[in-house]
């Protein structure tokens, strides 16, 4: 629990943001479902520094076509 709260601050740094594109590189489906949930209401700020490239690398790496579209897309163009 205290990785998935510290997920949401990481990727704002280029280390940070590279650790957590490796979370979602090596890590199951249910990893990057957690780690998503962890970073949902986050995402409008993403889009605009270091973790842009940890939104690209959710939409590249993840096999499911509804996850992404559901929780990331969607708050991107709302």
């Amino acid at each position: 629990m205290y990785v998935q709260m510290g997920v949401a601050e990481m990727v704002h740094t280029q280390d940070g943001s590279r650790v957590v594109r490796e979370f979602l590189a090596y890590g199951t489906a249910k990893d990057w479902k957690q780690i998503l949930k962890v970073l949902k209401p986050h995402i409008e700020r993403m889009c605009f520094d270091e973790a842009q490239n940890v939104l690209f690398t959710a939409l590249g790496i993840t096999d499911d076509t509804k996850l992404p579209s559901k929780s990331l897309v969607s708050e991107i163009v709302d």
